[in-house]
């Protein structure tokens, strides 16, 4: 595709439409702390868990679990 398209395609910030929550640390500091969680939650459109913990195992300490649980909670509650 991009063979095909890669004249036609825009780059668009990974902190906004994937942010991989394993970079957290590198967007915040090539951001000088201004991506942090009330910028992610503000921002982003997509979190993507990559790698381990993910945030729905029992044990998980990702900084983004409890965002996680919070909007599993509003859909459970929308869905009962």
């Amino acid at each position: 595709m991009n063979y095909l398209y890669g004249n036609q395609i825009l780059s668009i910030p990974e902190e906004i439409w994937n942010f991989d929550t394993r970079d957290n640390i590198v967007h915040f500091a090539k951001s000088r702390g201004q991506v942090d969680t009330n910028w992610v939650i503000a921002n982003t459109s997509i979190l993507h868990f990559c790698g381990r913990p993910k945030p729905w195992d029992k044990h998980s300490i990702n900084r983004f679990t409890i965002l996680y649980q919070h909007y599993q909670r509003m859909l459970e509650l929308n869905y009962k």
